[in-house]
């Protein structure tokens, strides 16, 4: 339920109902045509659940602790080890940063030093090789629990590369190399993304860091909103530098710095003639068509189906492997497509 200015009432800590915050990122959504939603339906939820994780649709312990002693992958589970000091950092930095915000010499910023510092935030990405993009938060994909952590509206999402080498290990990873794809971007993600914060609050802005461990807020419709990619036939994001190759974090930031706009890809046309994704799945996990879940409309993994092929096929991440756009460059992809299908790249590249 929402009031006059897009508020959605919450659940206090108190236990009690309260409207939040006004939802500046709800015109956004609204509009963007490579998000398919239906706003009447989407403002009475939210999209992403409290978290929890029931025992019968997700990691099975049994399965995992079997495939982590596997001949196959003998360094799997050393490997994994390895990554835990990591992890626990990264949670541990994100914990303290609300001290490093009460230490900040706030400064005023006009919109051309906005830019300025866009510009900047940007630069710093590229040294630790991250593609990012800046938009509002929709606070529609914030956990029915956790509006109390997104006090800023700008949001920059930010995106790590999962390096093609261990994706090509699946369904074996650590076979050849000492890298389990996702987790290899997780265990250091939390060290980086504390770094940008930090950068960003030596320029006299607050912010706050936000890692993918606790289900606080979907990523993914936010980072389309930004116009870094776009939904693909499994429910992922494309992004034209890495295909799905990637995983997801982002900085909340007190601040309203100038926001990037949604982009057409051409995913979309690619995908409906490939399909690789929901032919390959092992365990039929990912829907062949769309459907409609709380407003929002798109083909929505199975987590049930899936949480069961993650514990019994090393990860899984099948889907990413047999993706094209993860094996092959986008500008090949798309020039694959009819050029009539092509209008909204003439602007980017000579066809």
């Amino acid at each position: 339920m929402k009031d006059e200015k897009n508020r959605i009432l919450r659940w206090h800590e108190n236990k009690f109902l309260a409207y939040g915050k006004e939802n500046k990122g709800k015109i956004i959504t609204d509009t963007n045509p490579y998000i398919k939603i239906k706003p009447e339906a989407f403002d009475l939820y939210t999209e992403i659940d409290p978290p929890r994780v029931h025992p019968d649709t997700f990691l099975y312990k049994k399965e995992m602790l079997k495939f982590m002693n596997d001949e196959k992958t003998p360094r799997l589970k050393k490997t994994f080890i390895k990554y835990i000091p990591g992890l626990i950092k990264g949670a541990y930095l994100e914990k303290i940063q609300y001290k490093k915000n009460d230490k900040v010499k706030v400064r005023q910023f006009t919109d051309k030093q906005k830019l300025v510092l866009k510009k900047q935030i940007l630069k710093e990405l590229k040294k630790y090789d991250l593609i990012g993009g800046f938009t509002l938060i929709d606070r529609r994909y914030i956990n029915e629990e956790s509006e109390n952590i997104f006090p800023y509206d700008t949001i920059l999402i930010i995106g790590a590369e999962m390096t093609k080498d261990s994706i090509m290990e699946i369904p074996h990873p650590t076979s050849v190399s000492d890298k389990i794809f996702d987790f290899d971007v997780y265990h250091s993600g939390g060290l980086i993304v504390d770094k940008i914060a930090t950068f960003i609050r030596s320029k006299g802005v607050k912010c706050l860091s936000h890692i993918p461990f606790k289900w606080d807020i979907n990523y993914t419709p936010h980072a389309i909103n930004a116009g870094m990619g776009n939904y693909s036939t499994h429910g992922l994001m494309l992004t034209e530098k890495w295909g799905t190759r990637l995983r997801l974090y982002a900085i909340s930031i007190d601040l309203d710095i100038p926001i990037d706009k949604p982009q057409d890809l051409n995913f979309e046309e690619f995908c409906k003639r490939c399909r690789m994704c929901y032919k390959s799945c092992p365990s039929k996990a990912i829907p062949k068509d769309e459907d409609e879940y709380s407003g929002a409309i798109k083909r929505r993994v199975s987590m049930k189906r899936c949480g069961a092929s993650m514990s019994t096929n090393k990860f899984c991440g099948v889907c990413l492997k047999v993706c094209p756009f993860n094996n092959f460059e986008y500008d090949k992809l798309i020039n694959t497509l009819p050029k009539y299908y092509q209008y909204n790249t003439l602007d980017k590249r000579s066809l």
